[in-house]
C-alpha cells in the first residue's frame, strides 16, 4: 500500500493514500557535494598541520587543493537547488536544529576562509591576514569535512532505504 506504515500489526494510512514522509529527491550533484566538502575540509586540517609542522611544499598544496573544492561545492549545492537565489536565502538567519542552515555557514566561512588564504599565498601579500584566514580555515575544516554526516542523518528517509 502506498503510504501506510506497519507497526507491531498496526497499520496506518496517510490521508488520500499519498507517503506520509515525502522521499529525498538526490541529485547527482550532491554525492559530488559531499565528496568535495570533504576533501576542502580535510585539506583545511592538512594545511594547518603540515604548516605548523613545516613541511611548507605540502602546506601550500592542501591549501590550494581545498581552496578549489571550496569554490567548487557552493556551485555544486546551487545546481542541485536550481536557482541561486535559495542558497542566499539559506543564509538569512542561523539555525542551530538545521543541518542545511548550519552547513550552508560552514561552507561560506571555510570557502571565504581558504580562497583569501590561496590568493593572499598566490600573491605573496598581506602575510597578517593570510594568517588570520588561514586560522579560520584550519578551525572551519573539521565541520567541513563531517557535517554532512550530520545532513544524512538527519534526513527523514536516509539514502540508502
Amino acid at each position: 500500500m502506498n503510504g501506510s506504515i506497519t507497526s507491531v500489526g498496526t497499520t496506518m494510512e496517510s490521508y488520500y493514500g499519498r507517503n506520509i514522509v515525502k522521499e529525498p529527491v538526490w541529485q547527482p550533484e550532491i554525492p559530488f557535494y559531499f565528496w568535495t566538502g570533504g576533501i576542502a575540509g580535510a585539506s583545511s586540517v592538512l594545511h594547518g598541520v603540515t604548516r605548523i609542522t613545516g613541511n611548507h611544499r605540502l602546506a601550500k598544496n592542501a591549501l590550494y587543493v581545498g581552496a578549489v573544492a571550496d569554490l567548487v561545492s557552493p556551485l555544486l549545492l546551487i545546481s542541485d537547488l536550481g536557482r541561486p537565489e535559495r542558497f542566499l536565502n539559506m543564509l538569512r538567519m542561523f539555525k542551530v536544529t538545521s543541518p542545511m542552515s548550519v552547513g550552508s555557514w560552514i561552507l561560506v566561512v571555510s570557502g571565504g576562509a581558504s580562497s583569501t588564504a590561496a590568493a593572499l599565498e598566490l600573491l605573496g601579500a598581506l602575510r597578517p591576514v593570510k594568517w588570520v584566514a588561514e586560522a579560520a580555515s584550519f578551525v572551519s575544516g573539521p565541520p567541513l569535512a563531517t557535517y554532512t554526516g550530520a545532513l544524512i542523518a538527519n534526513t527523514a528517509i536516509p539514502v540508502w532505504s
